[in-house]
């Protein structure tokens, strides 16, 4: 469940940057996307602390089982995507 919320959530992240780029390619206001890219990310940080813990708790080290693509599919933005985050298609193990 823990790597079905993450894969979810790089596909929200995926989505929202894209809403980001274009507003900005149309020169329209990006705070307010831009502040729910933030959330995104936040809650991000939380979900995969959550699956440490759990794996921790169970003594498990395993690869992510849950890829984003199977959530959103081929809608994900070709950019460059932040360093501090893995990419949607390569979750990492954890």
């Amino acid at each position: 469940m823990a790597d079905r919320h993450i894969a979810e959530g790089e596909c929200h992240i995926a989505q929202q940057e894209g809403i980001v780029t274009r507003l900005r390619a149309l020169s329209l206001p990006v705070e307010s996307a831009e502040k729910l890219l933030d959330l995104y990310n936040s809650i991000m940080v939380e979900h995969r602390i959550h699956r440490a813990a759990i794996a921790d708790a169970l003594d498990i080290r395993r690869t992510a089982s849950v890829d984003c693509h199977d959530i959103c599919g081929s809608q994900l933005p070709t950019q460059p995507r932040s360093v501090e985050r893995a990419e949607c298609h390569d979750l990492r193990p954890f």
